[in-house]
């Protein structure tokens, strides 16, 4: 382990400059976080804590090794006050339904799914460690690999195919709908063992590889002080590994591309929601800013907004409110000037409609809309040739129709010929 000190002025900075980058401090108290040290174990001795992937709001997430299965797996600790959410609608419940309702069918390797759980009881209160596979990063940070922060189109075709049949199993077997679905929260899957390797652990992901990546990244932690007095300890979040696209000139084995939709800590069953508002601010579908109910097409428009986003390096909707309108308005304005007038229909079925539009059914000038219609900004933002571009602006249309109910499904999707024409892309790693 590398342990940060702070002997003078300038290294104090630098370890308030990282710390002030992971969860928040006076998260370390009774219903919060649980203090985790590097080589902490737990369930009586079966999983060790060897680095930190990342964090949430309700949760510290960490590489472990599983010394009864000898594998490396993902340890998500849930604050304790997040532990009486136990219920038909806890995290738990939804990776529990994820990870038994249909395993053959062909989006259940694109979903996170469950190993193990247990709890236990810290100085915080008691939690939940919910038990999954390693997985590397997340396309927020793949896309900061690439200058423009687009992605190569042909990654985007199979991201966008591997997320629609994660979503049409979700969707259709197991009866959830996301409702968080954003780039931070689609993961690359690490690769698995040869499978005519004889030598291979049994295990979810290469032991060899996990270990290659440990090697050369070494887990950074220290302690600080927390806003109660008490010393806790912190680690850095180090995601893992590193990727890049593959050379034609690179001479290692190639590694194909997965990802998985991961985080269904606010996910909602189809036929019993417990939120009304759902979804990412600038991914939030109109019928949601409206209030006019949703479905699991709420989820398509997500994928839309995070195809747009990955394909030009630019976010599809920014929205932000002034003293002369809010942030619901301006997003509204947005979508309109890109896709089209909403219908009347759904926003007579809107309960916030009559805090959004006049009278006469309009929003309040003057919002200082500049977004071009959906084709003419695809075109003006990607580099795609005359038919990838008609072909790419159609299926963003299918996924971003105003009216829910004339938007595509993710079954639906799937046969659109910009997936179905995907050409296979290799990883390589870059560790």
């Amino acid at each position: 382990m590398e342990l940060l000190t702070a002997t003078t002025s300038e290294s104090q900075q630098k370890r308030q400059s990282w710390y002030e980058s992971e969860e928040a401090l006076d998260r370390y108290c009774e219903g919060g976080y649980h203090p985790v040290t590097i080589g902490d174990e737990f369930k009586d001795g079966r999983y060790t804590v060897l680095r930190k992937l990342g964090w949430g709001r309700y949760s510290t997430i960490w590489l472990a090794k599983d010394n009864e299965k000898d594998a490396y797996v993902s340890l998500k600790l849930l604050t304790s006050e997040w532990t009486p959410r136990e219920s038909l609608l806890s995290e738990a419940s939804f990776l529990r339904a994820a990870s038994t309702a249909a395993p053959t069918h062909p989006g259940y390797p694109h979903v996170l799914t469950l190993l193990d759980e247990f709890r236990f009881k810290g100085p915080n209160g008691t939690h939940i460690v919910l038990v999954t596979d390693v997985l590397g990063e997340d396309l927020v940070r793949v896309r900061r690999r690439y200058e423009s922060g687009r992605l190569p189109v042909g990654v985007v075709k199979q991201v966008a195919k591997q997320v629609l049949l994660g979503l049409q199993y979700l969707h259709e077997d197991v009866g959830l709908t996301h409702t968080d679905l954003k780039p931070d929260n689609i993961l690359i899957a690490l690769p698995t063992p040869d499978a005519g390797d004889p030598s291979a652990a049994p295990c979810a992901v290469s032991n060899k590889f996990i270990t290659q990546c440990l090697s050369v990244l070494k887990p950074q932690s220290d302690t600080v002080t927390a806003p109660s007095g008490e010393t806790v300890p912190i680690s850095v979040s180090q995601a893992l590994p590193i990727f890049a696209m593959r050379k034609e000139t690179n001479g290692g084995a190639p590694l194909e591309i997965n990802v998985k939709i991961v985080d269904l800590g606010v996910a909602n069953w189809n036929d019993a929601h417990w939120a009304d508002t759902i979804q990412n601010p600038g991914m939030r579908a109109p019928e949601v800013i409206l209030g006019a109910g949703w479905d699991t097409k709420a989820d398509i428009w997500s994928a839309g907004c995070m195809v747009y986003e990955l394909v030009t390096g630019e976010w599809l909707f920014n929205p932000a409110g002034t003293k002369l309108y809010s942030q619901e308005q301006d997003h509204l304005a947005q979508i309109t000037a890109l896709l089209g007038p909403l219908p009347s229909a759904l926003i007579a079925a809107g309960k916030h409609s009559h805090n959004l539009f006049d009278g006469h059914g309009a929003l309040p000038p003057p919002i200082p809309c500049v977004t071009a219609p959906l084709e003419q900004r695809l075109e003006a933002q990607c580099v795609l040739g005359p038919e990838e571009f008609q072909v790419c602006a159609s299926f963003l249309r299918a996924m971003l129709q105003v009216d829910p109910g004339r938007r595509a499904s993710a079954r639906e999707l799937l046969e659109h010929r910009w997936v179905r024409e995907g050409r296979e892309v290799h990883w390589w790693s870059g560790v």
